[in-house]
């Protein structure tokens, strides 16, 4: 498998999956990986594969910095099965593709019969490389220190990388307040300056016990002595660092006997650690007893827990981001954008609309609007998505928006949005009067799991006449969507709401009182007071032909 790995590559890391799944003392583990929402599912949703059908996963980046040769390039991913492999049209990300003006690149590749290449970046070409990492010894010497077979080895190419790390280091130092220099520069700068390559290595020794070594390889012999000398004094602060752990945890009880058992389990393996220098080598060893993988699996749970909780972090900030983008093109244009801009006959999304607004004035500008979204023309506005538009749990490779606008088929019950509207021209989309709900009962933005790439002029399109299912939104958050509404705010929005509610919260003049609780609307009757008239805003001076689209601070240019 190591055959179709470049040796030159800057990263390099092989896992033995079949012997992990095999391991007994791994158990718990893999039943919190083989959860509905783990990792097991994401790879039987790509690959149409299990973790009993891969046999040994290897993975390289070619390049990880940006350097003389160009960007950082995407890392490949090599899957060796334990029986035949599924043709890439099987591969649930080979038949993903969109519509685009691109050359088409299947980011899945059959290489033999059990063998798999994937990229995000996707591949054009092909071959095997004169030179492969089954040429580097390094990472072959360091999978035999012990005797039981290693489980799972990385590869780093110091050399290759070291003047970007260096000077990133530097950089730091020098933006930092002064705790960072304290540790960056005594530690940090000897192991890179000393050091050309380094390799990991995992073992299990089948009860339990995890075995770890690092091998550096160093240009001479006096390189190898800093680097363990700079080894053996971090491993000294890590032991104080320890000691100081318990008495800085805070917390309940709970957590204050999780932070106890991961420092005695830390612990051991900091006792177990051996330091050696070998010529212009300098090994580091240390092992785990069986504890660690219990201790792993009782942190696991929390771990994704607290992930999860980021991704929903992540996802309210980038509704929050477009909600401020939307008010601040109403100020700009007196309205918010329809769904569809029409513009000479060419419709594009009120997300590429949107770009100046979210500080994306280069891509806007590139954008070519006299042409369709998937014009070739636009091929690379359509690969740059901005991470705003990106749910972070959503690990599609493709430019499809995590983000959608929610529209009513029947005019008569309209939503927030103007299914199109024609560029320059007065009220080409809704506005703040229009919403006689109210902003803060009216959704504008939800998170949605789509197959639409980001700049096509669609969106979800709904009859808000009748109820709505709350089950075609989401698929990033467990439990229901997230939504921002007119009035900036985001909120979560649980699957078991009402379905009527939900109608209710996507109509911007039904003249339903809505609880903030999102409890069932209260009826329409002659008991609901009938929103207040409200007066037409004053035309705008960018309304009209002859704008000055240049004029600073108001608009972008078209």
């Amino acid at each position: 498998m190591l055959a179709y790995v470049p040796a030159d590559s800057q990263l390099v890391g092989v896992l033995e999956a079949k012997a992990l799944l095999n391991d007994p003392t791994l158990t718990p583990i893999m039943a919190l990986l083989r959860a509905d929402d783990g990792p097991e599912a994401e790879l039987r949703e790509t690959f149409g594969l299990s973790f009993d059908d891969v046999e040994r996963v290897a993975m390289y980046a070619p390049r990880l910095v940006q350097n003389g040769n160009g960007p950082p390039t995407p890392p490949v991913f090599v899957i060796r099965t334990v029986g035949e492999a599924p043709a890439p049209s099987v591969a649930g990300m080979a038949d993903r593709s969109f519509e685009s003006g691109m050359e088409e690149r299947l980011p899945v590749k059959k290489v033999d019969a059990r063998t798999l290449l994937f990229s995000p970046g996707g591949m054009n070409e092909l071959t095997k490389p004169e030179r492969s990492a089954v040429d580097l010894p390094l990472l072959k010497t360091v999978g035999g220190v012990f005797k039981n077979p290693s489980v799972a080895r990385i590869y780093l190419n110091v050399e290759a990388i070291r003047p970007v790390v260096l000077q990133e280091i530097d950089r730091s130092v020098q933006t930092s307040d002064g705790a960072d220099a304290m540790w960056m520069v005594p530690l940090l700068r000897p192991l890179v300056s000393n050091t050309d390559g380094v390799a990991m290595s995992l073992s299990m020794g089948g009860t339990g016990d995890v075995e770890t070594v690092f091998l550096a390889e160093s240009p001479d012999e006096a390189s190898a002595e800093r680097v363990a000398a700079t080894t053996r004094a971090a491993l000294t602060m890590v032991g104080n660092a320890l000691d100081a752990a318990p008495a800085l945890a805070g917390g309940g009880p709970q957590e204050q006997m999780g932070i106890a058992m991961a420092v005695g389990a830390a612990r051991k393996v900091l006792d177990s650690a051996s330091v050696e220098p070998d010529g212009p080598r300098t090994m580091l060893t240390a092992t785990a007893d069986s504890s660690a993988p219990v201790l792993v699996a009782l942190l696991l749970p929390a771990i994704q827990q607290a992930r999860a909780a980021a991704r929903r972090a992540q996802s309210q900030n980038n509704l929050k981001q477009i909600a401020l983008a939307m008010h601040n093109y109403h100020a700009a244009y007196k309205h918010f954008p329809p769904a569809v801009i029409v513009q000479n006959g060419v419709e594009r999304s009120w997300r590429v609309e949107l770009l100046p607004f979210l500080d994306q004035v280069d891509l806007y500008e590139k954008y070519d609007k006299t042409k369709p979204w998937d014009d070739p023309a636009n091929a690379a506005v359509l690969a740059a998505m901005p991470s705003v538009f990106r749910h972070a749990a959503d690990a599609r490779t493709e430019p499809f928006t995590s983000y959608f606008a929610v529209l009513g088929e029947d005019d008569e019950v309209p939503s927030l949005w103007k299914p199109r509207g024609e560029w320059g021209q007065r009220n080409a989309g809704s506005g703040f009067r229009d919403i006689r709900d109210g902003t803060s009962n009216t959704l504008m933005v939800v998170d949605a799991k789509r197959p639409i790439p980001w700049t096509k002029p669609e969106d979800i399109t709904l009859d808000l006449t009748e109820p709505v299912d709350p089950a075609q939104f989401g698929g990033f958050d467990r439990g229901g969507f997230q939504a921002a509404f007119g009035d900036g705010a985001v909120r979560f929005i649980s699957e078991a709401v009402d379905a009527t509610m939900l109608k209710s919260l996507f109509t911007r003049s039904g003249g339903e009182i809505v609880d903030v609780n999102f409890s069932q609307p209260r009826p329409q009757g002659r008991d609901v007071a009938a929103p207040p008239e409200t007066k037409e805003a004053a035309p705008s001076p960018y309304d009209s032909e002859g704008v000055d689209y240049e004029q600073p601070g108001v608009r972008p240019r078209r």
